[in-house]
Order: C-alpha cells, then structure tokens, then sequence
C-alpha cells in the first residue's frame, strides 16, 4: 500500500510552488513525521514531513515548478495510510509530556514571519476533540493557517482570539486521558432538574443524585471558556465602532502607504448625467425659495448622495486608529466654501438627518461666518 505525497495550499493566492530540496532520495526508508521536502512559494517556504514509514519514491524533482495538489512523491510500506503528507505549518505539535498532555504550538511560516495572531478557535476549552479535527485559525502578514488536533482528548485553551504570539509559542493543550466525550454526560444534567422539581421525590433525589451535580466535566467548560476567549466582535458605542485588524491587513495598509508615499498617485475622473437633477431645480426653484427662503442648489443633492453611498458601503466611513479600524456610524460632511479669506471646509453634521433646506441654509450660515 502506498500514499501520495501532496503538495498543500499554502493561501488563497498561491497557485503553484517549487520543489526547493529534497532531503531524501529516491529508494531511501523514511520514518513517520521525518522532514521529506522544502517546497517554496512567492511568499512561505514549508517542509513537508512522512505521514507513514515506507520507502520513498520521488515522482518530481529538485527545481521544478508545481500546482496546488500536485502528487510530487509516494511512500510504499505496508503503515503508509491514505492521508496526504502534512506540511508543518498545519499541525506541529509537541509529544505528548507527562499524563499524555499534547502541546499545540505556533508552527514556523516562513524565515521573515517570527509571530502570529489567533484569529479564530473553532473548539472551546473543555470540548473532546477527535484527532485531525481544525482547532484554530493563525494569521500572519501573507499566509492564513488551521492547525488541526494531533491527538482526541480534552481541548484546554491558552491563548484567546485576537492575540499575537511568537512563533514556537504554546496556545492549547490536549488531554488525551480523557477516552469519552463530553456529550456523555448531557443525559444526567438533563433529568437531574426534572427529578428535583417534582414534589414527592424531591428528598430522594437530593440522596440519590449528588454524584451527577458535582460532575467536574460540564463544568470545566461553562465558566472557564468566557475568561479565556475574551470577545472579538465588534465594539460599539453607538457612534463608532471598533475592530482589531488582522496581521495580513495590517500589511496591506503598511505597503499601501509606502505606495502612497513612493508612487505617483493618479487622480480619475466620471462624468454624471446631471439633467433630471436641473430639470428638477428649474421646475421647484421658486417654490422652494418661496417656502424656505433659499435656493435649491447641487450642493445638497451631492452631499444626500454621500451621505447614502457611506450607508451602502460602510467600510468607507472609518479610519484607521494604531491597529484597530474605526467604523463610524454617523455622516458629517465637510464641504468647500469658497470665502474672501480663502477656501474653508466646514462639517455639516448629521448630515442624513437634514433635509435639501437645512443644508442649503447650513452651508449658507457657514459661508455668512
């Protein structure tokens, strides 16, 4: 029996990677968990190791360029299973310590990337996980990466969402003494409470059960989980809100700033058909100077329309605060106003709530001041 040695995707970017070494042959025996390969990307480099002892077969050799998935070698050996080779960044774990403790650590992403950030756990502390499941989400500055549960046990976790770690550091902790979920034990909580409001056997009950109400394993979850995954949702205090950037993010707007910085910025122009909107200034004007006592100009039919395109994208009304973006939840439009002293921008607050007059007549106030 034999197993194909894959190459793994490395982020949704990368299409295809390079064989770099292979530091076995051809014929040469390997052992489970040895480092085969060094496959290179655009942006990681990432060693693959055996997932079963058997004799090597390379299929692709040292310099060629590969697809996601391509089978670029193949163990023979009676203990080679049909699963994939997996590369280090998806599960690089510990051996077991003392009382078969499993160590879930940071695993190195490349030679540039020297931490990492929780992004997301898909398993909570006291869950029994089953080996191969995906226990959390690393981010770093190119790549995102799932490491998956080495061993079935009790989940312990260290490390909450949103935190940065170095690389190597440990974020959880699998107790593989644990043999039997703790779904287990749902049966006993349930009837418990039943059996303890009905009134003739409430004595009984407080005799027969106090095993099931001191169940340490239900309650090595509810309490604890909350304290060691602090939320990461959104912040709002009605206005704003704010949210932590991911590592990758962060990158992207550092580059984007060099970019700024060191390249010409080109400015781009769109022509608007703006004749119903003058049809319609020419049909009101007189009534609307009549009613309010201003014109009826451009200016509020562009700031409206501002104000309803922040509404409909509202990535566009925030900004940037150290590494956590400020999604703002109210419209202020500053608009130009050409004065005897010079060019002026005051802010026209809430400008969503204001009608076409209030507008015109605030911008008006602000061109009289």
């Amino acid at each position: 029996m034999s197993l194909d040695v894959k190459v793994p995707a490395s982020g949704e970017s990368i299409t295809s990677a390079n064989v770099a070494r292979w530091h076995k042959k051809s014929g040469d025996s390997v052992a489970k968990g040895e480092i085969l390969v060094t496959l290179e990307t655009d942006k990681v480099s990432n060693e693959l190791e055996a997932a079963a002892d058997g004799i090597l077969e390379i299929l692709i050799g040292e310099g060629e360029e590969v697809a996601i998935g391509t089978t670029i070698a193949r163990i023979a050996g009676e203990s080679a299973a049909a699963v994939a080779a997996v590369p280090v960044p998806l599960a690089k774990v510990s051996a077991p310590t003392t009382g078969g403790i499993f160590e879930l650590k940071v695993p190195a992403s490349g030679e540039s990337i020297t931490s990492a950030n929780v992004a997301k756990w898909q398993k909570t502390t006291g869950q029994f996980v089953t080996k191969g499941e995906v226990l959390v989400t690393l981010e770093t500055d190119k790549v995102s990466n799932e490491l998956e549960a080495p061993a079935s046990g009790i989940l312990k976790v260290i490390t909450p969402e949103g935190d940065e770690v170095a690389i190597g550091a440990v974020i959880a902790t699998i107790d593989s003494s644990a043999t039997a979920p703790l779904a287990t034990t749902a049966p006993v909580l349930t009837t418990a409470p039943v059996v303890a409001t009905v009134p003739v056997v409430v004595t009984p009950a407080a005799v027969v059960t106090p095993a099931p109400v001191s169940v340490a394993k239900p309650d090595f979850s509810a309490p604890a989980a909350p304290a060691e995954r602090p939320s990461t949702a959104v912040v709002s205090d009605g206005r704003t809100s704010r949210k932590k950037m991911s590592m990758l993010r962060r990158k992207i707007a550092t580059h984007l700033v060099n970019a700024q910085q060191t390249a010409a910025i080109l400015t781009t122009f769109n022509e608007v058909d703006m004749t119903s909107v003058m049809d319609l200034r020419k049909n009101v004007q007189d009534e609307f100077i009549k009613k309010h006592g201003v014109k009826l100009g451009f200016m509020s039919f562009f700031v409206k329309a501002v104000a309803q395109a922040l509404k409909d994208v509202p990535s566009i009304n925030g900004r940037i605060d150290g590494t956590d973006i400020i999604e703002n939840h109210f419209y202020d439009i500053g608009v130009a106003i050409g004065t005897e002293k010079g060019l002026v921008v005051p802010v026209l607050r809430d400008a969503d709530k204001k009608s076409f007059a209030q507008i015109e007549q605030d911008i008006l106030d602000y061109a009289k001041k």
